[in-house]
């Protein structure tokens, strides 16, 4: 069975995108007290820019919550060099991007790194 499906004059349901100034001043307060930060960690490519948080950033302003983006991995990929960036980007296994930041985040409760 064929489905023939025509998305040439298709709607949304409704919007995505909002307009802060239709919030409620009370709303638009409590929204604007809570900043969003949508970040790009490592290990993304450094060669590919983030779609995800240039879509997102102005869909969260749009409904009042004020929007950073943070492209950490071209920060890390900076201070450790754009070439051993990538080489890391691409490794697979040991589940590198998990423990490498471990003791940062977690301290001396942070897992051992895994050995083979």
């Amino acid at each position: 069975m064929k489905i023939a499906l025509n998305v040439a004059n298709a709607k949304p349901a409704c919007s995505v995108v909002g307009d802060v100034a239709t919030l409620p001043t009370a709303a638009r307060r409590a929204r604007g007290s809570w900043p969003v930060a949508l970040v790009s960690m490592p290990f993304v490519s450094a060669s590919r820019p983030s779609l995800q948080l240039g879509l997102l950033k102005p869909l969260a302003e749009s409904h009042g919550f004020p929007a950073r983006t943070l492209h950490l991995n071209l920060d890390f990929a900076k201070q450790i060099g754009v070439e051993l960036y990538e080489l890391l980007c691409e490794h697979r296994g040991l589940q590198l991007g998990d423990w490498l930041f471990s003791i940062a985040a977690f301290g001396d409760a942070a897992p051992t790194p895994p050995t083979r």
